[in-house]
Parts: C-alpha cells; sequence; structure tokens
C-alpha cells in the first residue's frame, strides 16, 4: 500500500512539473506530425517527445525519467498540457467567432 502510495504522489509531481513548465512561458516545439521538443529547463537538456498513441504504444521521451522509468516523464506531461491548452483555446477563439 505504501508503495502505491508514494508512486501515486510521484506521478502527481511529475504532472506538476509538466504544468509548471508550461506556466512558465515554455512553448514545446513541433518538430514533425506527434513529435515535439521541450526547450530545455535550468540544468536540464533538450528532449523529444513523441506521441505514439497512433499505434497504441503511448508516449515516449528521450529523458532519463521516461527511459529508465518507464513513466510518463515531465516532458510528455508538458507536451499534454501545452495540446491540451491550445485545444481550448482553439474552441473558444471558434466560439467567439461564431457570436460575432
Amino acid at each position: 500500500m505504501f508503495a502505491d502510495g508514494r508512486k501515486m504522489q510521484t506521478d502527481i509531481s511529475r504532472m506538476l512539473r509538466g504544468q509548471t513548465i508550461i506556466n512558465s512561458g515554455v512553448t514545446p516545439i513541433v518538430l514533425a506530425r506527434n513529435t515535439y521538443q521541450v526547450p530545455p529547463q535550468p540544468g536540464d537538456k533538450v528532449y523529444k517527445v513523441i506521441s505514439n498513441l497512433n499505434n497504441n504504444s503511448g508516449w515516449t521521451c528521450e529523458c532519463p525519467d521516461h527511459t529508465h522509468r518507464g513513466v510518463e516523464c515531465k516532458h510528455i506531461h508538458a507536451v499534454k498540457f501545452w495540446l491540451a491548452l491550445k485545444d481550448a483555446l482553439t474552441v473558444q477563439q471558434k466560439e467567439a467567432e461564431q457570436r460575432d
């Protein structure tokens, strides 16, 4: 039970760090369809994040956290938050245009 609670806390921590990356004004760079580059954070390197959702293999990142632990790292969460925010803003813009 303790391990499960700690894992959940770690997953939430990674999600929050990903959201913090986007909240700090960082914008992932689109390299190709479903391939993104997350600009470096202080003390961090540039990592490539790939969405493999079309073939059901999920997300991948080149960072050690993902490659060694097999978890969704802060870079993956940053791209997911950025995509969700971009989609939400697109919907809001379309709704605003329809009202005008």
